[in-house]
Formats: structure tokens, sequence, C-alpha cells
């Protein structure tokens, strides 16, 4: 019983150290907000995928489309990356008025969905009140990424039944959804691991949230962008759904902009997060749609309608 009860206080004690240091660590993480420049001023809005996490700070879309924009038309646009690592589209939601308050932007790029499928916080579905309990905890949430992350590279392993299936390479951005079995025939990717939420649940969800943040942004006179993940795998798959769902909105499909990418400088980091390379593709894809809603410093109007249709 002694024995049972130091080790008990060891991992009580090791729980509260780690959470501490977390928390200590989480004051030092530098935002890439950055201030604004001038002319039409984008403001981008999501989770690691917007912030660039892994890649460096000028490697992130953000950075790269404000560059690509300077050299096409110098002084015409301005962005901002307001990305955080781990953030839900209920997380974003709740920010989103005091962030269009505060920034005031003429167009808003939304890229998120992935975390929903995790992280309960804010989330109008009521994840239970033990969910949102431990979510307070950063070793909890460091945790749930961590497994979560695994998940991801995981879903590349498909099961049909009880037979394992042979894999062929399915970070291939050309075809991210397809392996070979034994037998030469193709399947389709299952997704293996089991989520806070159900695929349906988790689509209506994000769905729910999108209208709603795309909505606020037009109250504001702004325009609302939404980018898909290049993936369609596991909760990838359920954010892109939701995005390619909305009718009134433009959607960048960001898959075809990677394909572009060199095979040799194209790698997926972890937890399936696109290179410096892809997202340089990327942000030369959103520019482009940018431009076409923003022709002469006006946004929306005729050339958004123009963009909708495409």
């Amino acid at each position: 019983m002694k024995w049972l009860a130091r080790f008990a206080v060891f991992v009580v004690l090791s729980l509260l150290f780690a959470e501490v240091g977390l928390r200590a660590a989480s004051v030092f993480v530098r935002d890439r907000s950055g201030a604004w420049g001038s002319g039409v001023k984008i403001l981008c809005v999501g989770d690691s995928h917007t912030y660039g996490v892994i890649v460096p700070e000028s490697e992130s879309y953000p950075a790269q489309l404000q560059r690509i924009l300077d050299e096409r038309e110098p002084g015409a646009y301005s962005v901002v990356n307001i990305g955080v690592p781990g953030r839900n589209t209920a997380q974003a939601l709740r920010r989103l008025p005091v962030n269009l308050s505060r920034y005031q932007p003429d167009v808003v790029i939304f890229w998120l969905g992935i975390n929903d499928a995790w992280n309960v916080t804010d989330s109008y579905t009521e994840g239970t009140a033990f969910d949102r309990l431990l979510l307070w905890s950063k070793v909890y949430r460091f945790v749930r990424v961590y497994l979560h992350d695994r998940h991801l590279e995981q879903s590349r392993l498909v099961v049909e039944g009880r037979r394992h299936v042979g894999v062929r390479n399915t970070l291939n951005p050309r075809d991210p959804q397809t392996v070979i079995d034994a037998g030469g025939g193709e399947t389709t990717v299952l997704d293996l691991a089991e989520e806070k939420l159900s695929g349906e649940q988790l689509t209506d969800t994000i769905v729910h949230d999108y209208r709603v943040m795309a909505g606020l942004v037009r109250a504001t006179g702004a325009v609302p962008m939404f980018l898909a993940y290049p993936l369609d795998l596991a909760a990838f798959g359920n954010a892109n759904a939701a995005a390619r769902s909305l009718r009134d909105v433009v959607v960048v499909e960001t898959r075809p902009a990677i394909e572009r990418v060199p095979d040799w400088s194209k790698r997926f980091l972890a937890a399936l997060h696109p290179d410096g390379a892809m997202y340089g593709e990327i942000a030369a894809d959103v520019a482009d749609e940018i431009q076409q809603m923003c022709g002469g410093g006006v946004c929306g109007g005729e050339t958004q309608r123009q963009s909708l249709g495409r």
C-alpha cells in the first residue's frame, strides 16, 4: 500500500509539473499575426495549417500569399495571420466578432475543421462535462493532439473486414485515398480511428460553424473564403465535405496546388501538414482568387459572383 501511495503521488506530481511547464511554455509562444500594411486587408483565420506549424513563419501560406500579392500588385494587399494550432471551428466562431471588429478586414480566409474531431471546446454539440473539464488541462490537450496526429498518419492503413490491405503511398497527393490490395485491385481508404464525434455529426458541426462564420463576415461587408484540405483522409474529409456543401462562398481546393509541386521537393510533414513548397502553391491559387474578387481594390460584387460560378 505504501508503494502504491508513493507511486500515486509521483504520478500526480509529474502531471502537475508537466501542466505547469506547458502553461509556462505557452506564454513564450509567438503568434504570427503582425500588423496591417496598405491596401485590401486579408485576414487568415484557422488552425495549424494557417499558422504554418513545423515550417518557418516565412513559409506559412499567409506569408507566401503576401509575397505573391506584393510581386503582382505592390502595396495593393495586406495579409494578417491569426491561425492558432489546435483551434476548432467553434473556438474560431466565438472569437470571430471580436476579430472582425479589431481587424476590420475586407476578406476573411478560413482554413480549419480538422480539430473538431477531438476538440469539443465551445462546440454547440456539447461534449460531456468530463471532456470539457479535461480540455482545461494542457497536458490532456497535448496527449489528445498527439493521438489525433497519429490517427491521421495511421489512417493510411486499411482494413476490409478482417483482411489487411497493402498500402500504396497514400501521402502521394495525386491519389491520397487509393490503396492496392494483394490481388492488384483497388479499394478506398477506410477511417480506422474512433473520434469524439461520428462522421455525420462531425460534418454537421463544421457545416453549422462555417455557415455562421460566413454570415458574420458578410454582415460586416467583408468577403468570406474557405480552403479545403489537400487530403480527404479521416477528419480531413469531414471538413472538406462541409466546405464543399457551401453554395454561396468561394471554396479553394488545395489538392491541385500540391499536385504541381515536383515529387523531389514534395513531402507531408508530421500529422500530414504540407511543407513550405506546398504552402507556396496553395498561396498562389488563393492569390488568384483574391485578385479576381478584389480587382481595383474593391472586393465582392460582380467579380465575386463570377468566382463563385466557376
